[in-house]
């Protein structure tokens, strides 16, 4: 099911198992993962953490995507989700964030913050499903 909200295309998944590891949610992703294009994708999450909305938030080049956390927040405040999963794809196949990724997940966060929605994870992606969670390495 599709609905149209101003500018964004929100794809609803109705009665998806709860996200609850990085592996789980690649699961989900592995797709968008193998891509040549770089994108970030937005799960926002109900308080069992089961997916009320999935969401392309951007679509990038071959290594760079431009995005503000105000891009992130509108689909998750539209759809009143309390928690969030962000997962974005590096089609060079390193998974290692780049300083870039680091600020932009400390914005996002910070925003998230402010008017309540949990960032529960960042997880960077590679095409042989090699990844990165900044839950994991204590950076959010």
């Amino acid at each position: 099911m599709e609905y149209k909200i101003k500018y964004y295309t929100l794809k609803i998944k109705g009665h998806t198992g709860a996200i609850n590891t990085p592996q789980n949610a690649i699961q989900y992703f592995k797709d968008e993962a193998r891509d040549v294009q770089e994108k970030l994708l937005l799960w926002g999450l109900n308080t069992k953490n089961k997916t009320v909305l999935k969401h392309i938030v951007a679509k990038g080049g071959m290594n760079a995507i431009y995005v503000s956390p105000k891009d992130i927040l509108i689909p998750l405040l539209h759809n009143r989700c309390v928690n969030a999963i962000l997962l974005h794809n590096h089609p060079s196949g390193d998974f290692q964030p780049s300083n870039e990724d680091i600020e932009f997940t400390r914005k996002v966060k910070q925003a998230m913050d402010i008017v309540g929605i949990h960032l529960l994870d960042h997880i960077i992606v590679t095409p042989t499903l090699e990844y990165f969670s900044f839950k994991k390495e204590q950076l959010i």
